[in-house]
């Protein structure tokens, strides 16, 4: 288990440091070669802002993946059971609060609401507690109050709309499914426990005890371990996706993105196909989205900010995994509903 696990951090660690060398290398070395070249000074564009956003986000990411660790490794689902009250709608809102006593990645929540599943924790409760905790945590809130310099109404209106949706996909999906088992009886959990290859190093199959076991500095070994991968796994879409926001800003033409951007519905659908392709990290989406802020619409961003932790490309590989197909489908469809009528709601009232 640790030889593979070795063998995971290096491949992911290996990746991560290629992709961004690639992409800080390649602009600065066309620069040189190009120095007289009309669209040289797109380049240093390109670099700048790729490297600004890094920046920023970097910190916010490591204490994300830290914080994700210690829950994922040392928190028994059965703990959170116990918490859930019984009554519907109560309990509901406490799963969608839950994320300010346990900010967990997006990542990091499928195999635990996996594991409240099978605890007998309600469908509609699990699904509320994995839509909302990536987005109504505090890590999250204030890398977005980073983000927005200082904006409190983005703040908000993220983690109301995402409590919204949050609860209205979960109580939808909790009385449709209220005498059904969506969970696959053997699934990705069970056959793949050790492929690290998948989309996220958080669908390891490792029980609680096994990371309890030895001394204190066994139990620091592991969890600086976990969050070493977890982390470098991460960093690789946040790097792809600072790339491809900066390439964007700096070599598309800006009235091609205006007009889409200033469009109510394409914009809103664009920046929603954008944060399910790019699969960010809750943690480090909001600086990507702020770049796009004065050339998209304001619900767009909005659109991008709620929709990216609730569902994309990375998490439905995952949600297959350890949930039936249709389940799935149904989920991606509720949310993907819900998240466009309040993008173009907002972009109505313009907020």
């Amino acid at each position: 288990m640790h030889g593979q696990t070795a063998v995971s951090l290096r491949d992911n660690s290996r990746s991560f440091w290629l992709i961004l060398l690639l992409l800080l290398g390649i602009p600065l070395l066309s620069r040189q070669l190009l120095l007289r070249a009309a669209w040289s000074g797109y380049l240093q564009g390109f670099s700048m802002m790729f490297i600004s956003i890094l920046l920023e986000a970097l910190p916010f990411v490591l204490l994300g993946t830290f914080v994700s660790s210690v829950i994922h490794l040392y928190l028994n689902e059965d703990v959170l059971a116990r918490l859930m009250p019984k009554a519907h709608w109560l309990g509901l809102s406490t799963a969608a609060l839950f994320g300010f006593l346990f900010p967990v990645c997006e990542c990091a929540i499928v195999p635990i609401t996996r594991g409240l599943v099978r605890k007998g924790v309600p469908i509609g409760m699990a699904v509320t507690f994995l839509l909302a905790v990536p987005i109504v945590n505090p890590i999250v809130l204030t890398s977005t109050f980073y983000a927005f310099d200082g904006a409190w109404g983005v703040v908000v209106l993220r983690a109301s709309c995402g409590f919204l949706v949050a609860v209205f996909v979960g109580d939808y999906l909790g009385r449709l499914y209220k005498k059904n088992y969506p969970l696959r009886t053997f699934g990705f959990y069970e056959t793949q426990q050790h492929d690290h290859g998948s989309a996220c190093a958080h669908a390891q199959g490792h029980s609680h005890a096994d990371h309890l076991e030895g001394g204190s500095s066994a139990v620091i070994w592991q969890l600086l371990q976990h969050t070493s991968e977890e982390f470098f796994e991460v960093g690789r879409y946040l790097i792809l996706g600072a790339g491809l926001s900066a390439a964007l800003q700096t070599l598309v033409p800006r009235q091609c993105l205006l007009a889409v951007g200033q469009n109510n519905l394409l914009s809103v659908i664009a920046m929603m196909a954008l944060a399910y392709g790019l699969s960010l990290c809750s943690e480090a989406d909001a600086f990507i989205a702020r770049t796009f802020v004065g050339q998209f619409s304001s619900g767009s961003i909005l659109a991008f900010l709620v929709l990216g932790p609730m569902l994309d490309l990375k998490g439905t590989l995952l949600l297959s995994g350890a949930f039936e197909r249709y389940f799935v489908w149904r989920l991606a469809t509720t949310v993907a509903l819900a998240v466009l009528g309040l993008g173009l709601l907002a972009n109505a009232f313009h907020l």
